[in-house]
């Protein structure tokens, strides 16, 4: 067997990305990554009980709290917003925070915009979630 045994799963192409359930040429795999973002940037995602509402901007768990990422534009505020609902630890567990964790990696990409190298950014949150622009980073 060599590494290009397996087929894509999307177009029949030998894939590139193997190991899970749905091995992928490269081609498909970006594919799939635009098609969920997209998916993301419209609301139509679920990360455990948050939602993302691209009407106001905000992460709303199902009980109605909401995560204004207007204000997640560093990562001190990023880091504030996860305290808080950390902090309301009788009202969200660990898998709400986890849940939310990954919400907010996935919308604002984390690592790649806000604290690359230990290194604080700011971003545009506007401009970053308007679904037919790509994600700038900013400084």
């Amino acid at each position: 067997m060599t590494l290009f045994d397996d087929k894509c799963g999307r177009c029949g192409k030998p894939a590139q990305i193997v190991g899970g359930a749905n091995p992928r040429c490269w081609a498909c795999a970006r594919l799939d990554s635009q098609e969920r973002r997209a998916d993301v940037l419209a609301g139509k995602v679920k990360w455990g009980p948050w939602h993302y509402r691209p009407d106001n901007l905000t992460l709303v768990h199902d009980d109605g709290y909401d995560v204004d990422l207007e204000r997640c534009r560093t990562s001190a505020e990023v880091l504030d917003w996860i305290a808080q609902v950390s902090g309301k630890d009788v009202v969200y567990d660990e898998k709400d925070v986890g849940h939310l964790v990954r919400a907010l990696d996935e919308m604002l990409g984390l690592q790649a915009r806000l604290c690359g190298g230990g290194q604080d950014h700011t971003i545009d949150i506007p401009a970053l979630l308007r679904p037919s622009k790509q994600a700038p980073a900013e400084d």
